[in-house]
């Protein structure tokens, strides 16, 4: 009886620690950096590069309390599967929204990012330059990967 039970929690256990994430790509291939930050560690020679547009953006003149979308667009350069494990805003104010699929080599997609600018504007006339930034966390080549915006925030108009 005892043999029964230890074997259905060895199996109970062994069945809530997945090696694979909910695409069947490897865990791996996120959690263990090397595979893509050193390519030379790693059996397998081929690993994403996530190249951008651009990583930075000026929305210019906004007033306080408007909130604003940028999409910054990328390709998978590289020879394997990209996944963005992570986008993490450095301030509440700023939320982005990205493909959680994994992205092929060739493939194109993007991330899209907005600035809730209430608040961010102070108490004078004049504007207050708002830099902010997104982290985002990948198993490329190079990473993490920081994209950046600015914004000139004038008070609300009365």
């Amino acid at each position: 009886m005892k043999q029964v039970l230890y074997i259905l929690i060895l199996v109970a256990v062994a069945g809530c620690k997945s090696n694979t994430t909910e695409n069947g790509y490897s865990t791996e291939m996120i959690d263990n950096k090397s595979t893509a930050s050193d390519p030379e560690a790693n059996n397998n020679k081929d690993y994403p590069v996530i190249t951008f547009d651009s990583r930075t953006h000026d929305f210019g003149d906004i007033v306080d309390g408007e909130t604003v979308k940028h999409i910054y667009r990328f390709k998978n350069t590289g020879t394997a599967p990209l996944i963005i494990n992570n986008c993490e805003a450095a301030c509440g104010c700023t939320v982005p929204n990205w493909n959680h699929s994994p992205i092929k080599p060739g493939e194109e997609s993007e991330i899209t990012v907005e600035f809730h600018s209430s608040g961010k504007s102070g108490d004078s006339k004049t504007p207050v330059m708002n830099t902010k930034t997104v982290t985002i966390n990948t198993n490329a080549k190079e990473n993490p990967i920081v994209l950046e915006f600015t914004a000139n925030v004038y008070p609300p108009r009365n």
